[in-house]
C-alpha cells in the first residue's frame, strides 16, 4: 500500500511530464497506461529510478502536445510490467492535482518537465482520509440511473454487478476516466472543486448529449 501523505510530502518541485490526450488521472484513481514511444519509455525509466513520480495533463489539441492545459494531476507508478524493451504497461496511482509552472528546458530529454505548484488542491488529500464512500450530497440512484441510460445511448457495455459494489468515489472517478468524453470536457471534470461537482458535471455532460441527439441537433 502506498504511504500517500509521505509522497506528498516529498514532492519535488519539479516532475517528468506526460502530455496524454484521453488519459485523464484524478486524486485517488488509478490509470492503465501502455507506455511504446521512445520518450516516455525513457521518462518512465526516469520515473522508476526516482521517485516513481509522474505529472498526466492532457493536451489542447489531440495532434500535438505543444500546448498544455494549465491543471493536471500528479500519479505515482503504483505497478509497472517491462513487457519488451519498447513496450511498457504501467499503473499510475492519483495523489494530487497542480497547477503547470514554467518549462524546464533540457536539450537532451527527451521528455518535457515543469515546474508544478500544489498548493491550490491540497484539498485533494481529504480524499484519503474519507470513509470509501463519503460524498455528502451524492445521489448514487440518480448517478447511477443517468450512467445506465448514457452507456445505453453511447452503446458502452457495463458489468452493472461489479459497479453495485463500487463506493460512491471509484464511481465517480472510473465514469469521469472511461466515459467518452473530449479532452475539453475531461479537463472540466478534472478542475472540478469537489468529487459531488463531478458527478454533477458527469450528469450534465450525459443528459446535454442525450438530449441533443434526441433533438436532431449535431453535436461538435
Amino acid at each position: 500500500m502506498i504511504k500517500y501523505q509521505s509522497a506528498i510530502d516529498n514532492i519535488p518541485t519539479n516532475v517528468p511530464i506526460l502530455p496524454f490526450s484521453e488519459a485523464l488521472l484524478l486524486p485517488k484513481a488509478h490509470r492503465p497506461l501502455n507506455i511504446f514511444e521512445k520518450c516516455y519509455i525513457a521518462l518512465i525509466d526516469e520515473a522508476m529510478a526516482k521517485d516513481r513520480l509522474v505529472g498526466v495533463i492532457l493536451p489542447k489539441d489531440q495532434k500535438s502536445d505543444s500546448e498544455l492545459f494549465e491543471i493536471g494531476c500528479l500519479g505515482k507508478i503504483t505497478h509497472f510490467e517491462e513487457i519488451s524493451p519498447t513496450n511498457y504497461f504501467i499503473i499510475l496511482s492519483g495523489l494530487i492535482r497542480f497547477e503547470l509552472g514554467k518549462e524546464i528546458s533540457d536539450r537532451k530529454a527527451l521528455f518535457r518537465r515543469f515546474n508544478i505548484n500544489i498548493s491550490p488542491f491540497l484539498s485533494d488529500l481529504d480524499l484519503w482520509h474519507k470513509e470509501e464512500g463519503e460524498i455528502r450530497g451524492f445521489d448514487r440512484n440518480y448517478f447511477l440511473n443517468t450512467l445506465r441510460s448514457y452507456a445505453e445511448y453511447a452503446d458502452i457495455e457495463l458489468d452493472w454487478e461489479e459497479i453495485e459494489q463500487t463506493s460512491n468515489l471509484d464511481l465517480i472517478n472510473l465514469t469521469s476516466m472511461l466515459a467518452p468524453f473530449n479532452d475539453k470536457e475531461q479537463q472540466l471534470l478534472l478542475e472540478a472543486e469537489t468529487p459531488l461537482m463531478r458527478s454533477e458535471i458527469i450528469i450534465a455532460l450525459a443528459e446535454l448529449e442525450m438530449a441533443k441527439e434526441n433533438s436532431g441537433i449535431i453535436i461538435q
